[in-house]
């Protein structure tokens, strides 16, 4: 009897240690899956980002030319994965943005990080009213702030757009990377940080909305925008993903000049896509090497470039007042209060082809318009008189640099010279001639964009390479 009962207990003993044993072994696989599962996602981030530091590790060779011949006149925008897979790619967008208004720009608009170039120099004047103007019109240098977890890595938002990274922050909000779940590729979104901007992101919208409607096909060299929404307070809008800016690119292999049939082949393109804005009556208003964006990645393997940025265009139907360009590109029209009309961006443009061709700004920066005008006067030549008799902003020509130090005034003696005395060969000569017709401080005298692609600096473009 005795012998019975022990094997009874030890039957229910038994019995209890293999329940307990398979309760916990499926926990344990329960836990096991969704760590798993976790894994899995990680992974999928994680290879991602792997297959992106390898594209970032891709070495410049700075003396390599970008200018090659293309069979076709304009290379495929096509921007989908050849695989089902997406792949996360790091791009500089302005910089729109490159995407850049140099919108993907680390700083602000109007400085740099680098030592070697002017634009970080500032000038210890008092800032101009000019300068507050703008300064007012468009906004501070402000990046997103306080929800900053809506736009972190791995987040999704409106149930398609994964985000990849942040691109850069600029002077209304940042940009961020992130793959297109409906499209399966990857796009660029701007997001632009507050109420008080959000008529200026559909103002945007709608311009590029126009272009749409305009050129279809994309073939005047603006940026394709894909979509546009609001998440929160934030008004996003959604482009196609590309390179590195004219400047950036600069930039990275330490300013060192473009070579003369690179120059040429952008300036074309550029006098091209804004002579298209002009012809439908839009002005750009802030051209500057930030907004002109290589369309290949990581690095440019030619000199095909986009347009970025028509966050300020201006319609002639608005009405064409008020402080508009970046300090180191603003037209002496401008800064005199003469009005300003479409031939404001050809100046803006002649700017961007001596920061090129030199690998430094024209015009050093200051926020004294008065010494703005000396810059000119000294690398340009004379204002003409009857400008100066219709302006009202006469101080502007009378003891120009008595705001500045004697240290600031020996630095820009130097760095202001006769725009001619940089011409560095017989085979610069067109181009300094066309920069000098771009730098007409007669608005009404200066080359248009139209007439600008005529000239004979652009006789020696690859025929392929013509938009007309």
């Amino acid at each position: 009897m005795n012998a019975f009962i022990v094997v009874i207990c030890v039957i229910l003993i038994l019995s209890i240690v293999v329940v307990y044993g398979l309760r916990n072994k499926f926990k344990f696989n329960t836990k096991l899956m969704d760590d798993e599962r976790d894994l899995d996602f990680r992974t999928v981030i994680r290879v991602e980002n792997s297959d992106e530091s390898r594209s970032r590790s891709c070495s410049m060779n700075s003396d390599t030319a970008l200018y090659t011949v293309s069979p076709s006149k304009y290379p495929s925008s096509d921007r989908r994965s050849s695989n089902s897979t997406l792949k996360s790619k790091s791009r500089s967008i302005s910089s729109e943005c490159s995407y850049a208004s140099s919108e993907c720009s680390e700083t602000s608009n109007s400085s740099y990080s680098s030592t070697s170039s002017s634009k970080n120099e500032e000038s210890n004047s008092n800032s101009s009213d000019t300068e507050k103007e703008y300064a007012e019109e468009n906004g501070k240098n402000t990046v997103c702030r306080g929800k900053k977890d809506l736009f972190k890595q791995g987040r999704v938002i409106i149930e398609r757009y994964i985000i990849n990274e942040r691109l850069g922050a600029g002077t209304f909000g940042l940009v961020v990377s992130a793959s297109d779940i409906n499209m399966d590729c990857e796009v660029a979104i701007k997001v632009i940080n507050s109420k008080k901007h959000s008529k200026m992101a559909k103002e945007e919208v709608a311009v590029y909305q126009k272009l749409s409607e305009l050129d279809p096909q994309g073939k005047h060299l603006f940026v394709t925008m894909f979509d546009f929404f609001v998440l929160d307070i934030y008004s996003c809008i959604v482009f196609e993903i590309l390179g590195l800016s004219v400047y950036e690119y600069q930039k990275r292999r330490e300013y060192k000049p473009y070579v003369l049939d690179e120059i040429r082949h952008i300036a074309y393109q550029i006098c091209y896509a804004v002579d298209f804005l002009h012809e439908h009556c839009i002005a750009h208003t802030d051209l500057k090497p930030e907004n002109v964006v290589f369309i290949e990645y990581p690095v440019p393997l030619s000199t095909h470039v986009k347009m970025i940025d028509l966050g300020s265009a201006t319609s002639e139907e608005e009405g064409f007042s008020g402080v508009i360009t970046t300090r180191h590109y603003r037209a002496p029209e401008v800064i005199l209060r003469l009005g300003w009309n479409y031939s404001s961006d050809v100046w803006s443009i002649g700017c961007i082809l001596f920061e090129m061709y030199e690998g430094d700004v024209l015009f050093p920066k200051t926020h004294a318009n008065s010494v703005h005008v000396w810059m000119m006067e000294r690398i340009v030549g004379p204002v003409p008189q009857d400008i100066k008799l219709r302006t009202r902003k006469s101080q502007y020509f009378d003891d120009q640099l008595q705001s500045l130090s004697d240290e600031q005034k020996e630095k820009f003696l130097n760095k202001c010279k006769p725009l001619y005395s940089y011409i560095r060969c017989v085979e610069d000569n067109d181009l300094f001639d066309l920069m000098f017709e771009m730098l007409n401080y007669e608005e009404s005298q200066r080359i248009t964009c139209f007439q600008a692609m005529k000239h004979q600096f652009f006789d020696k473009l690859h025929p392929n390479l013509r938009m007309y």
